[in-house]
Order: structure tokens, then C-alpha cells, then sequence
């Protein structure tokens, strides 16, 4: 079987909700987090505090 994996968007949605998110996720087997830097447009040591956070 193969893993499962959800994606995150922190620039269009708030830490608490993407955490509650993660924790829903991981209930029901989810086991691999996508997230694209592409998009975000914030300054650098900005970008990694946040994702560091969520990611750790």
C-alpha cells in the first residue's frame, strides 16, 4: 500500500488551523506532508521560522 500525504499552504491559512490539519491527518494514516515554497511571499528568515515550526 502506498503512503499517504496531505499538502499545506501556510500563506493562505492560519498555524492553528494547519496543526489541527496535521493532527486530523496523522489520526487517519497520513503519514507525508507536502508544502510549496513557490508561492510565499514573505522575507526569507520569515518564511523558514514558520515553516521550521510546522515542519518540526
Amino acid at each position: 500500500m502506498g503512503r499517504l500525504e496531505i499538502s499545506i499552504y501556510p500563506e493562505k491559512t492560519t498555524s492553528k488551523e494547519i496543526y489541527d490539519y496535521i493532527y486530523k491527518a496523522a489520526e487517519s494514516g497520513f503519514t507525508r506532508m507536502f508544502s510549496c515554497l513557490l508561492s510565499v511571499k514573505d522575507t526569507k528568515e520569515n518564511i523558514i521560522k514558520k515553516f521550521k515550526s510546522i515542519n518540526e
